[in-house]
């Protein structure tokens, strides 16, 4: 066997290993983008009360 054929063997031997990696880095970098956001709604929700408790104010205060 040449020995451009045996790198060419091994180069496609790791290609699995490459596929696993890129499939969790993509699964990290959405995880890590979820995260991101689910804290930036809750830095929201702190600042604004919920929808519910904010019609459940205007209608107390219309009936006053």
């Amino acid at each position: 066997m040449h020995t451009t054929e045996a790198r060419r063997e091994g180069s496609d031997a790791r290609q699995p290993d490459r596929d696993v990696l890129g499939a969790a880095l993509d699964s990290a970098m959405a995880e890590s983008q979820y995260r991101t956001a689910a804290a930036s709604v809750a830095r929201e929700m702190s600042v604004m009360p919920p929808a519910a408790d904010h019609i459940a104010n205007l209608e107390a205060a219309a009936r006053i």
